[in-house]
């Protein structure tokens, strides 16, 4: 025979009471995970954009780099025979920021493919896009091509600095009453990119040397 259990030790379930706190304290402790989970996404998502445009931006900043560090202020003749500076800077329109550099390489040297190992490179900031722009011939004529590409989108503005042979800064290029100097020491480039505001690189260049060493710029199409 089985022993009879007491009434008031008899198992009973439970009240809805109870079921509405346990259900009420499951609620709660799902939103606080969900809402952290939710905050690490969130904070994944904006560390991969944030590193995507910083790679962007390097990018960019490598393609200056190059440029600049390979800056000789050879200077040339535009389309209308004007002579035009080696190395020049514009807040008017038009490229921020056109020089001539060297190191251009040719891999397929041949008659068909002659040019200069010079290039004419300029940058400007056209519809949030920063822009590299560069000719094939040195020396233009009125048939010359151009080529533009973007190199970084999300460009609000480029603000340029120019270190000068007495180390002062210039915001623009050449330095007026100080043309002889036909390149700055160093140019300071501060982009303000839509995503991280304004980051700023310094380019450092050969030092410059006076104009009349440079010699006056001939009409020989991509001269070397």
């Amino acid at each position: 025979m089985h022993a009879s259990i007491p009434p008031n030790e008899k198992m009973r379930g439970f009240t809805l009471l109870e079921l509405l706190v346990a259900l009420s304290i499951f609620a709660l402790v799902s939103a606080l995970a969900y809402g952290g989970l939710s905050s690490v996404m969130q904070a994944r998502t904006v560390t991969a954009i944030h590193s995507d445009q910083m790679a962007r931006l390097q990018k960019a900043f490598n393609i200056m780099s190059r440029d600049l560090e390979q800056a000789n202020g050879r200077a040339i003749r535009d389309s209308y025979g004007t002579a035009q500076s080696g190395f020049a800077a514009s807040d008017y329109g038009g490229n921020a920021l056109e020089f001539t550099r060297g190191g251009w390489n040719n891999p397929f040297p041949s008659a068909k493919r002659i040019r200069s190992y010079q290039q004419r490179v300029a940058y400007r900031v056209e519809e949030k896009n920063l822009m590299r722009v560069y000719w094939f011939d040195l020396d233009l004529d009125y048939d010359s091509p151009k080529f533009e590409a973007p190199v970084l989108a999300g460009v609000q503005g480029m603000e340029l600095r120019f270190l000068d042979r007495d180390k002062k800064w210039q915001t623009g290029w050449p330095p007026q009453g100080s043309e002889d100097q036909v390149l700055p020491r160093a140019v300071e480039v501060t982009l303000d990119l839509e995503t991280l505001g304004k980051v700023s690189r310094l380019f450092l260049l050969a030092q410059g040397v006076p104009m009349e060493k440079q010699g006056a710029p001939n009409t020989n199409q991509g001269g070397n």
